[in-house]
């Protein structure tokens, strides 16, 4: 888009919102939780101490474009980027993924429905804990005054949490995830990732729920070729996304301050987490 234009919209779209109040609402995971209003002497005075503009103000698709500068090329991440040093420091681990017992089932159409749903069901309870865990790192960025691109894609990627957890929530009947007994494994790992989040600095929580986005999408470009007449071609195809590339150009960005000793101890934990989950063992 040209960048003039772009700077042109930007102007009129913000002296718009200058002139009007926005209530704001962030959904959670268990529900709505309702912001107090953002008023024009809000706005004005947040702009006048040169503060950031809540991205809950701003339409969605906007709100990702602020987000963070990634680049159009995002899949030209070099070789020794935090992303694909911690891939391939970790690559005998993803590998056992292909034999566990869901991606069998799933490659083989022959798992039980029933499985697949109480396995799904298990990975509700993950998702909308890793919604608070969006939220938890957003406000620690927030109370620190943290980098405001960080501070954005944080609050990018927990909105995308709770809706992803939401729609799957309604899909599966589900009013509260607190409900939901999971696995062991699930459970455990979920409170691996409230320890990390709680004690560490926030741009982990990215090295923290990359296994997640990343090897998924590993999966289902690995099974692409098993779609044909597979009852589970849908979950295939869903997970084939290459969201995780924005997370490791956001990593780039803040590089200097990620520890990789510490941050590939965490990416392993949670990498293993992932190999258990599945296997999805019933307690």
């Amino acid at each position: 888009i040209n960048a003039e234009y772009m700077g042109h919209f930007l102007s009129v779209y913000f002296f718009s919102i200058t002139n009007m109040e926005i209530p704001l609402k962030k959904q959670e995971a268990a529900g709505e939780m309702d912001v107090p209003s953002l008023s024009k002497a809000d706005l004005a005075a947040s702009v006048n101490r040169g503060r950031r503009l809540p991205l809950l103000a701003l339409p969605i698709d906007f709100r990702c474009f602020l987000a963070v500068d990634v680049q159009k090329n995002s899949e030209e991440l070099p070789d020794d980027s935090v992303l694909w040093k911690l891939w391939k420091d970790c690559e005998p681990i993803s590998k056992k993924v292909l034999d566990t017992r869901i991606v069998n089932g799933i490659r083989d159409g022959t798992l039980l429905p029933s499985d697949f749903g109480a396995w799904t069901v298990s990975d509700i309870y993950y998702c909308a804990m890793g919604a608070e865990d969006y939220k938890i790192s957003l406000e620690k960025a927030v109370k620190e005054h943290d980098d405001v691109q960080l501070q954005n894609f944080l609050e990018m990627k927990y909105t995308h949490y709770v809706k992803y957890a939401g729609d799957l929530k309604k899909k599966w009947r589900i009013t509260d995830y607190k409900a939901i007994a999971p696995t062991n494994a699930i459970k455990t790992y979920s409170d691996f990732e409230r320890s990390v989040v709680m004690q560490e600095d926030p741009i982990y929580i990215l090295i923290l729920m990359l296994p997640c986005e990343h090897l998924w999408s590993w999966i289902g470009e690995s099974l692409d070729g098993f779609k044909k007449g597979n009852p589970y071609h849908n979950w295939i195809s869903d997970n084939q996304s290459k969201g995780y590339l924005r997370i490791g150009q956001v990593l780039e960005m803040f590089k200097d301050r990620i520890d990789y000793s510490k941050a590939l101890d965490i990416y392993k934990k949670a990498m293993e987490f992932e190999i258990q989950n599945f296997d999805f063992i019933e307690d």
